[in-house]
C-alpha cells in the first residue's frame, strides 16, 4: 500500500538541501538589494545568488558534480580528469547544473545588453543560450532521434523562457512568478519521486528552493523575477527528459512533457480579453494557466504509479 515518505527522509531532506539552496539565494539576493540600486548589477547579482543556492543546496546533498566527466572517457587505469577531452564531457542530465549556470549567464546578459528584454540583441542571446544547452543536455529519447529530441528540448525551453518573460513585461509577474516558481516545480519533484527517482526529485526541489529565494526578494524589492527563469526554462525541460529516459516506473511519458511545457501556456494570458482585465486577476490567470497542466500530469501520473516507503 502507498505511504508518505517518513520524517527522518523529510527532515534531512529539508535540513540538508532545501533551507541550504533557499536560505543562500535569498541572503545573498537580499545584501545585492541591499549594497546597490542599479537595475544591472541585481540582475547579474541575482544569478550570482541562484547559483549559489543551487551550489549550497547540491554541496550538502551530493546530488550532481559540477563538471561531469564521462566515466568511459579515461584512459585505462588513468584517475586524471585533465587526461579527458574537453569534447567528451558528459552530456544529458548529469550536466544540469553547469548548463543552469550557463543559461543564468546568458539571461542576465541578455536583460544587462537589452534593457527593455525584447531587442533583437536580447532575443538573440537567449535564443543562443537555449540552443547551446539543448544541444549539451539532450539524450536521445526512444523512439526519437538525437537531432529530434534536441529539437524539441530547445523548442520547450525557448517557448517556456519567452512566455514568462512576455508575463513579467505586461506586470503580472511580480506575485505570480515565485507562485509559477513553487508550482512548476514541486510538480516537477512530485512527477519523479512517483517514478521511483529520489535523486531526480530532490534535483527538482533543489532548484525550486533556490529560485524562490530568489524571486521572493525579487518580490519584496520590487526587482523583476523573470530573468532567473532562464534557470528553470532549461533545468526542468532537461531534468523531465532525463527522468523519462532514465527512470523504470508505468509513469506515460505525457506526464513528464505536461511538466517541461508547462510554462508554454502562459502565452494564454495575451488573449484580448484576459488583457483587458486588471492585473491581479492577469495574474491569477497566469498562475491557473502553469498550473492546469501540472495538475494533469499529477493526475496522470498518481494514476499510473504509488509512493511505496518501509516502515522504519
Amino acid at each position: 500500500m502507498g505511504s508518505l515518505p517518513p520524517w527522518p527522509v523529510v527532515e534531512e531532506l529539508l535540513l540538508k538541501l532545501v533551507l541550504p539552496a533557499f536560505g543562500t539565494s535569498a541572503a545573498l539576493f537580499l545584501l545585492v538589494c541591499f549594497v546597490t540600486r542599479s537595475v544591472a548589477l541585481r540582475t547579474m547579482g541575482g544569478a550570482a545568488a541562484l547559483a549559489a543556492g543551487l551550489a549550497a543546496g547540491n554541496y550538502g546533498h551530493e546530488l550532481l558534480t559540477w563538471w561531469p566527466l564521462d566515466a568511459e572517457a579515461f584512459p585505462q587505469g588513468s584517475a586524471d580528469a585533465s587526461a579527458v577531452p574537453w569534447w567528451q564531457v558528459a552530456r544529458g542530465y548529469a550536466a544540469l547544473l553547469p548548463a543552469t549556470v550557463l543559461a543564468l549567464c546568458g539571461g542576465a546578459a541578455a536583460a544587462v545588453l537589452s534593457p527593455r528584454t525584447h531587442g533583437s540583441m536580447g532575443l538573440a542571446i537567449r535564443l543562443l543560450t537555449a540552443l547551446g544547452c539543448a544541444l549539451w543536455l539532450s539524450e536521445v529519447f526512444p523512439p526519437w532521434s538525437l537531432p529530434v529530441t534536441i529539437a524539441v528540448v530547445f523548442v520547450a525551453v525557448s517557448l517556456s523562457w519567452e512566455a514568462v518573460l512576455q508575463v513579467k513585461r505586461i506586470g503580472t509577474g511580480r506575485i505570480a512568478l515565485p507562485v509559477i516558481a513553487v508550482i512548476w516545480g514541486g510538480t516537477a519533484a512530485t512527477v519523479l519521486v512517483f517514478a521511483h527517482s529520489a535523486k531526480f526529485s530532490d534535483l527538482a526541489a533543489l532548484l525550486t528552493a533556490a529560485l524562490f529565494g530568489v524571486c521572493l526578494i525579487a518580490m519584496i524589492w520590487n526587482h523583476s523575477s523573470g530573468v532567473f527563469f532562464a534557470a528553470p526554462s532549461v533545468f526542468f525541460p532537461a531534468l523531465m527528459l532525463g527522468g523519462a529516459v532514465n527512470t523504470f516506473s508505468e509513469v506515460p511519458p505525457l506526464a513528464f512533457g505536461l511538466v517541461a511545457f508547462a510554462p508554454c501556456l502562459l502565452w494564454l494570458v495575451h488573449l484580448p480579453r484576459i488583457r483587458r482585465w486588471p492585473l491581479r486577476f492577469q495574474a491569477v490567470a497566469a498562475i491557473i494557466a502553469v498550473t492546469i497542466p501540472c495538475v494533469a500530469a499529477l493526475v496522470l501520473t498518481m494514476r499510473a504509479e504509488s509512493l511505496y516507503f518501509e516502515a522504519e
